[in-house]
């Protein structure tokens, strides 16, 4: 069988076990002589069938990067125990109950999902749900949380949720009584993003109705966040006075959510600089390989190109979800707006 397309992941050597693939699938049949136990794929499309997988019998973990409107129902019945998804666009998650064995499921950046209601397997122990972009919402993850059967996940030992972290973004308001079906739990993280709204107390506030007892990490919101800590270690049997137990409580996010920045819309000035922030790598249609960095660099050097003089102007500050573009001048950042060809909006454009 041919492995056309495959290629060892993990540096110069490889990683033992560890193939990547980008762009498509076309040419790949099967690991052909290769013992394919991780597999990440990048950069696919609705065009791309997944059915192919099925001929990887040793494909333990699997990791979907920056796809978009890709089918996920080939993956029925696929034996992987770790999966990875982010950075996701127009994807249908609910054939992910189809994977009987999974142990780890990993759910970031999501946009445009759908999903019905979801029944994971019974032998997942890790969950994360991460939205932490400030071009994205949270809608993604409180879609998750509201499908997910959480009574199927009596054994689940690790749990993260969270709406920024990194970034700061409008919260989402969920019910935290989900928290009751989890008696294993050992790892909790809901630090950011997260509001609870239910018809009775979190299992987060005290009394911790139905809160695991087998918890030793955990970071949360609530009122009053010290007396919270205070009583969720005697709750727990640690002691308050130890700062390394792992119990942290942080203030509620902030209850009024606040408008989301259009993308390159321009503020200022601030101390004499006017901002645009936005994601180059996302304004190449995400069909560059690469990151946000080199995603800036490539605009750098084609601004030089274009004004040289201009480029000693500005300053581009990329970061893992986007690039601030700043300039003393506002002439000087509306044109370099337009020269990569980044419109900021029509109106409402003065922070």
């Amino acid at each position: 069988m041919s492995s056309a397309g495959l290629r060892q992941d993990g540096g110069p050597r490889g990683a033992e076990g560890a193939y990547y693939a980008t762009g498509t699938l076309k040419g790949i049949t099967g690991p052909g002589n290769r013992t394919v136990r991780a597999l990440r794929l990048r950069r696919l499309d609705a065009s791309e069938d997944l059915a192919v997988l099925r001929s990887f019998a040793d494909l333990e973990e699997l990791t979907l990067e920056h796809v978009r409107g890709v089918d996920l129902r080939p993956l029925t019945g696929l034996g992987v125990e770790r999966l990875t998804i982010t950075e996701a666009v127009g994807v249908d998650l609910t054939p992910l109950a189809a994977l009987p064995q999974l142990f780890s499921l990993i759910l970031g950046n999501l946009d445009d999902i759908e999903v019905a209601q979801l029944t994971l397997a019974p032998s997942l122990r890790l969950l994360v749900v991460i939205n932490d972009d400030p071009m994205l919402t949270g809608e993604p993850v409180r879609r998750l949380i509201k499908a997910i059967d959480w009574s199927r996940l009596a054994g689940l030992r690790s749990l993260s949720l969270r709406v920024g972290g990194l970034y700061e973004m409008p919260p989402i308001a969920v019910d935290f009584g989900f928290l009751r079906c989890l008696p294993k739990l050992e790892r909790l993280d809901m630090y950011a993003g997260l509001r609870h709204a239910g018809p009775s107390r979190a299992p987060t506030e005290p009394p911790f109705d139905g809160l695991s007892r087998d918890l030793t990490a955990l970071r949360i919101s609530g009122d009053e966040p010290a007396s919270v800590r205070t009583a969720l270690c005697k709750y727990l049997g640690a002691d308050p006075d130890d700062p390394q137990t792992g119990i942290v409580v942080s203030d509620w996010p902030e209850s009024d959510e606040p408008a989301p920045t259009a993308l390159w819309a321009i503020s200022g000035p601030v101390d004499g600089v006017w901002t645009a922030y936005g994601s180059l790598h996302r304004a190449e249609d995400a069909a560059s390989e690469g990151t946000e960095h080199e995603a800036c660099e490539r605009a750098e050097t084609r601004l030089r190109k274009l004004d040289a003089a201009l480029v000693e102007r500005l300053d581009l500050d990329p970061e893992s979800a986007g690039t601030g573009i700043m300039a003393k001048s506002r002439a000087d950042l509306e044109r370099a707006l337009a020269l990569l060809e980044l419109a900021p909006p029509m109106t409402g454009e003065v922070a």
